[in-house]
């Protein structure tokens, strides 16, 4: 074999080495933080963006390692030395070299490639992950809005799964695309299928749950909620599966389970009025006296000088039938919190609500007031709103 078809042979073998070479060497730039010199390598073997693998490095280093950003149209990259940081940019520029690269956007380079390349699935795959990752990051505040972005991505996506394009964590991502579009049967869908490849992916088990709970079917949604509280590793995220949980079981109308869940779900970090009231109104309709107490004074100490609080607390209290026993819980709660002031002038209003809704005792009720317009004016000035509204309930025919 001679002439041009040597040269033709040898190129084609030649050329994926030399590519493999390239982005090893990319690989190393950015294993050593140096993501400039990264960057620039790329720039210089394809600076026209016709290299689906080296256009791939880019968008990664540009999402994930530049060291700023103009509304991720441009990217600023630096190379980083021993005990530095992409922050450190922003305080000492004057220290690092930057490679800038202003016109890299990244939608319109990818849409431009895939128009030559349309059956390289990646390529669908990397833009619908581009418009999602700005969807999340700016709402409606980028070049386009944020339903329109989830629209895109959701079509980029698409297409990538019609080419085979999504693994695992992709169908995960078009899925999430799905559910916040409301498309809760899609979304099913494509968790399903995440899952057939690993039925214990926790992100995939969380996922389907809250799309099974938003589609009605809570049982399923239940079961997988509890896959994924077993999956995860960090706190905080099974916090969140065992309040999905709990959720799912309150509306299947099983409270001993949401109860059991919303527990665990605090004892993992999530700390919430809402979640504090479904626990105190579960508690006082299944448990004993002694747990109803207890679960109110938590409620009320996710902050003593919020008289919202306190009013929610009575209603659960009266809804559930257990209005007689606020007076022996405030009794209670006055010896922990009396020392503090407005505490114990929420504490007084509180009194006086008892005394209006439950038991109907004008007097007591007309004193607890005055002794909390005492309390509150030893903190407040007489035109503060709490005391305007103490002075109008005391005006107020019994």
């Amino acid at each position: 074999m001679s002439g041009i078809w040597s040269i033709v042979l040898a190129f084609a073998i030649a050329a994926p080495s030399q590519k493999g070479a390239d982005l090893a060497a990319v690989d190393d730039f950015i294993s050593n933080r140096k993501y400039a010199s990264a960057f620039r390598m790329l720039d210089e073997k394809d600076p026209r963006n016709e290299d689906p693998a080296r256009l791939e490095k880019k968008i990664s280093l540009a999402l994930g390692f530049s060291a700023a950003t103009v509304m991720h149209r441009s990217f600023t990259f630096i190379d980083l030395g021993p005990g530095q940081d992409l922050d450190d940019y922003n305080i000492t520029p004057e220290a690092f070299n930057p490679y800038n690269a202003y016109d890299f956007q990244i939608d319109a380079i990818l849409r431009a490639l895939i128009r030559k390349k349309p059956g390289n699935a990646r390529l669908h795959f990397l833009l619908g992950d581009f418009y999602f990752r700005m969807q999340r990051q700016y709402g409606d505040t980028w070049f386009v809005g944020g339903e329109e972005l989830l629209r895109l991505a959701g079509e980029a996506f698409a297409l990538a799964d019609k080419g085979k394009g999504l693994d695992r964590s992709g169908l995960d991502e078009y899925a999430l695309v799905s559910a916040m579009q409301k498309n809760y049967t899609k979304a099913v869908s494509l968790y399903a299928r995440a899952l057939r490849q690993d039925p214990s992916y926790a992100e995939g088990n969380y996922g389907i749950a809250y799309a099974y709970h938003m589609s009605g079917d809570q049982a399923k949604a239940f079961g997988h909620a509890l896959k994924a509280l077993d999956g995860f590793k960090d706190r905080l995220s099974k916090s969140d599966a065992s309040m999905l949980a709990a959720i799912s079981a309150d509306a299947m109308n099983r409270p001993a389970e949401a109860l059991t869940y919303y527990r665990k779900a605090r004892e993992l970090g999530r700390v919430d009025f809402l979640s504090a009231k479904k626990i105190l109104c579960f508690s006082l309709d299944i448990e004993e006296e002694t747990r109803w107490h207890e679960e109110a004074a938590a409620l009320l100490d996710l902050d003593p000088h919020n008289l919202e609080y306190y009013y929610e607390l009575l209603e659960c209290f009266i809804d559930r039938g257990r209005g007689a026993s606020i007076e022996k819980f405030l009794a209670s709660y006055e010896a922990k919190r009396g020392k503090d002031g407005r505490a114990r002038g929420n504490i007084l209003l509180l009194k006086s609500a008892f005394f209006s809704k439950v038991v109907n005792d004008p007097a007591k009720r007309r004193d607890a007031l005055k002794k909390a317009y005492a309390e509150f004016g030893k903190i407040f000035p007489e035109s503060d709103e709490v005391m305007l509204m103490i002075k109008k309930e005391l005006e107020r025919k019994d």
